[in-house]
């Protein structure tokens, strides 16, 4: 197993490759009517509603994406959040909020949705969540100091520019004692690509995922004690074998192998929902050092 699985990873790279050259000329990945499409950071659907869901139970969500290796992501995230949801106070702030799809999971109505990029911010608009919707610049946030009571944010931090600007910013629209709630990938998850997949595979898939900052929990704890939080609770998640699982599965999307057999999301969870849904549920109770983490940090009063 030790040489198989780094085996398997690098086949599954030529295999997707092979596959997108055969059945995808540059136009086609570009365009964007009516499915996913790529914002500056990650996927806004072009039709945006309510995600559907595999399965909800009490701290387990498994939600249907056009993508078997998104859902398995996303399953981690949703599930986190739906635990740690009683922390939040009103009104909630949702930063990086793409096409709200996410959020919608996890409730039916929030007081404020923000995004940089026009294109989520207009789809954003379509899902019915948000009350109000908020166009952020690339170090501002136009809210008032000390008006939000919570901020959430999925996987969104690790896409920015100015980093240290931004956390200020969310510190200040923050009241104190309020609640930041944010996941975040590490380097680690470099490491497990680099382990299965080789490193000129992690450098693309950094690339294509516009990663930008990549730091470990220390780091991460140093950055917002410094823009005025106090840091609560850290939480590894998605070990080494998630996260070869989760680009395994990439082989089996519509850029690839699901090109050719469109169900094939559907027939892999029909056969392999108890398997999947155990590593989720691993990943986010057993992960000692993980490829990402959630962060719960209060504003200093």
């Amino acid at each position: 197993m030790k040489f198989l699985h780094p085996f398997l990873g690098r086949a599954s790279v030529w295999i997707e490759q092979v596959v997108r050259s055969l059945l995808l000329d540059a136009a086609e990945r570009r365009q964007r009517g009516g499915g996913e499409f790529h914002d500056r950071t990650g996927l806004v659907s072009a039709a945006p509603g309510k995600l559907p869901l595999l399965l909800r139970r009490p701290g387990m969500i498994y939600p249907y994406y056009q993508s078997a290796a998104q859902s398995q992501w996303r399953a981690q995230e949703l599930s986190l959040f739906d635990r740690h949801a009683s922390s939040l106070q009103r009104p909630i702030a949702d930063f990086g909020c793409g096409d709200g799809s996410f959020s919608s999971v996890l409730w039916n109505r929030l007081e404020i949705g923000i995004d940089n990029d026009p294109a989520a911010i207009i789809a954003a608009g379509k899902c019915g969540l948000y009350e109000r919707l908020v166009q952020s610049e690339e170090s501002t946030i136009p809210l008032p100091t000390d008006s939000v009571g919570s901020i959430v944010s999925n996987s969104v931090l690790e896409h920015l520019r100015n980093l240290e600007e931004i956390l200020a910013e969310l510190c200040r629209v923050l009241r104190p004692g309020g609640t930041f709630l944010f996941t975040v990938p590490t380097p680690t998850f470099t490491l497990h690509l680099e382990k299965y997949f080789g490193k000129e595979e992690a450098i693309r898939v950094n690339e294509e995922y516009y990663h930008r900052n990549l730091q470990q929990e220390p780091e991460w704890c140093r950055l917002l004690e410094q823009a005025g939080f106090v840091v609560r609770r850290v939480r590894h998640y998605q070990p080494g074998p998630f996260t070869y699982c989760h680009r395994m599965l990439r082989v089996f999307g519509r850029h690839s192998i699901g090109r050719l057999f469109p169900r094939v999301h559907g027939i892999l969870w029909r056969i392999w929902a108890p398997q999947m849904i155990r590593m989720v549920r691993d990943s986010i109770e057993n992960t000692r050092v993980g490829a990402n983490i959630l962060v719960e940090a209060e504003k200093r009063a």
